[in-house]
């Protein structure tokens, strides 16, 4: 299947109580996800309480809504692989979206590696965006005692603060702070508040890693800006390449190799929009998971009207220095140095107030 015409997923994950299936519950009764199919992972039971039928024969079954739901009981892969072959044989509607939901409990990168590199899904299915959601109230607590959220918070592209409804949420001794954890975990993912468990469902189209042609909202994960390019909490640190000049898509596809390989299990993600020599109108997609790298998607056009690529990559002890003169050596591209002229980084989305 060509590229972009595999099926998007959204990963919805977050810590045990922060509201992920409460959010979920909301977003299936919405007319936008009225074709999207749904993955539930929940530790031993049910995640989605009455609207999900417990059915020892069959796990897929149609909401009322039209939204088709699959309580998990093997494997992802397994579950993926149905989806997508009841699709093509007309036991299911043609859904043209599927969201995961994740374990309180889990690392979503197993999750996104099973998307770009198993048999009979990475051929049908690419991952769209990771939204997380953190608990307005006591998700500070949890990030400081629990290295599952994170992880969780570390590769998301799109942060759901919920329980905005909670007086204890607006208190600036617990809101405050929590905000500048969450920057400082993961200066690149927007970030938006819940209130009730609400939040409309259309943030699952707006929060892609790149937004439809014409829309003039920029592609968040890959967002550049002075803080994305220098700041670092403990060993995780995240840093942008920007450039203005074309690149060779093999060179680049070639620097891409090395620099999963070097660092490993080291590199959680790398996200990119990038202006190739041969066809600079049509930039490629970038995306990689620690050592996996997936095949670069060609864009009809660019996302926004700012043409410069950016690369964004997010791990544990990168050597900015290293990483831009590597990149420079393989690609003859020249970086803009955002921390001598932080301008550079104007023009790019920011966060989103609570």
């Amino acid at each position: 299947m060509n590229l972009s015409e595999r099926i998007p997923v959204n990963v919805l994950t977050g810590f045990l109580g922060s509201g992920k299936t409460t959010l979920l519950k909301h977003w299936l009764q919405s007319p936008e996800l009225a074709n999207t199919a749904v993955i539930i992972n929940e530790l031993g039971s049910v995640g989605l309480d009455h609207l999900l039928v417990d059915n020892a024969q069959e796990s897929l079954f149609l909401l009322e809504n039209g939204c088709l739901c699959c309580a998990v009981r093997e494997d992802l892969v397994t579950s993926l692989q149905e989806l997508h072959a009841k699709r093509e044989s007309g036991e299911l509607p043609p859904f043209d979206r599927v969201v995961i939901e994740t374990t309180g409990l889990a690392d979503p990168l197993p999750v996104l590696q099973t998307l770009m590199m198993a048999d009979g899904v990475a051929q049908h299915f690419k991952t769209d965006a990771v939204i997380t959601c953190v608990d307005g109230v006591n998700g500070l607590n949890t990030l400081d005692n629990h290295p599952e959220a994170v992880k969780q918070v570390q590769v998301a592209d799109l942060l759901l603060i919920t329980k905005q409804d909670v007086p204890q949420s607006q208190d600036e001794a617990i809101k405050q702070p929590l905000l500048e954890k969450l920057q400082s975990l993961n200066p690149n993912a927007k970030q938006t508040g819940v209130s009730g468990g609400q939040l409309n469902a259309s943030v699952l189209l707006d929060s892609r890693v790149v937004m439809s042609q014409g829309n003039e909202m920029q592609a968040n994960a890959i967002d550049a800006t002075e803080q994305a390019s220098s700041h670092h909490s403990g060993k995780v640190n995240s840093l942008v390449l920007l450039t203005d000049d074309e690149v060779c898509e093999f060179e680049l596809q070639h620097w891409l190799d090395v620099a999963c390989t070097v660092y490993g299990p080291q590199l959680l993600r790398v996200k990119g929009l990038v202006k190739i020599r041969n066809n600079p109108q049509k930039p490629v997609l970038l995306h990689a998971v620690q050592q996996l790298v997936s095949p670069m998607e060609r864009l009809p056009a660019w996302p926004s009207k700012d043409h410069r690529s950016r690369i964004v990559l997010i791990g544990e002890d990168l050597q900015e220095s290293d990483i831009r003169r590597v990149f420079e050596g393989f690609t003859g591209a020249k970086l803009i140095d955002t921390k001598a002229n932080p301008l550079a980084g104007l023009g790019f989305g920011s966060i989103k107030p609570l």
